[in-house]
Formats: C-alpha cells, sequence, structure tokens
C-alpha cells in the first residue's frame, strides 16, 4: 500500500488547517499536527519500499520481513485512526460513510501484511541460521 501513503504525505504537506477544517481527523490531530503526520507517512512509504527492495534482490539480508511488518504496523495504526475518525464523523452525521469503508479497508489490509511478513520471518530465520553454519541455502 505505498501509493496511499505517498498520496496522503503529498496531501499533508501541501494541505494547511485540514485538520481543522475536517472533523473526519480530529483523531489523528489528537497525536500530532499535519506536517509530523506526512513525515509519518514519508518514513513508512520509504521503509516499505526499501524493505520489498531489498527482500526481492538481496535474498541474504534477513531482516525484511521485520522490516515489513514493522511498516505494516505503523501504517495500519495509521489508517485506524483515520478509520475512526471517519467513522466518529459518519455518526454525528458529518459524513456520509464512504471513507469509513475505504480507510477500514485499508487498515484490514495492513493487518494482512503483518501477518505476511510474520509468516516469512520463519523462513529467513532458518536461512541466517544456514548462513551463520557457512551452509548454502538450498535455494
Amino acid at each position: 500500500m505505498l501509493v496511499p501513503l505517498i498520496g496522503w504525505f503529498i496531501a499533508l504537506s501541501n494541505a494547511d488547517g485540514l485538520f481543522n477544517r475536517s472533523p473526519a481527523f480530529a483523531s489523528l490531530h489528537q497525536y500530532a499536527g499535519e506536517k509530523t503526520w506526512a513525515l509519518v507517512c514519508l518514513s513508512v512509504f520509504l521503509v516499505r519500499a526499501f524493505s520489498l527492495v531489498i527482500n526481492g534482490t538481496f535474498t541474504q539480508f534477513v531482516y525484511s520481513p521485520h522490516l515489513r511488518g514493522l511498516a505494516a504496523i505503523i501504517a495500519g495504526w495509521f489508517w485506524a485512526l483515520v478509520a475512526f475518525g471517519t467513522f466518529f464523523a459518519m455518526l454525528e452525521g458529518r459524513s456520509i460513510g464512504t471513507a469509513f469503508f475505504a480507510y477500514s479497508t485499508f487498515t484490514i489490509f495492513e493487518i494482512v501484511n503483518v501477518f505476511r511478513a510474520a509468516a516469512d520471518t520463519g523462513p529467513t530465520e532458518r536461512m541466517k541460521h544456514r548462513v551463520v553454519k557457512n551452509v548454502r541455502p538450498d535455494h
């Protein structure tokens, strides 16, 4: 989910007062301002992009699933805050609810990504132990 993160980075970097104009973003505003969230989105984007490139290019780097999992946890937390904000705005009649369903879906995707990254840690840990013993991996 790289594209939504970079989209939010661009939007938050260029939007002055967005959190003040939209009640749906009150949950984000409780923790930090727009610029800080923009940096969070950019950081998660970079960590995820780096770990995906490393994962596909350098199979000896065994911490790629860990980085992917960390990025998915942070992104999932971000999307969950956005989803909760849009949910409460919907309950108060300030939103029609489509944003809630979209951001809830993003949250679910990130939860799935956490489980996929966790599942990948087993094979990479076994590979790490083979490398440590100077045994070449089977594949």
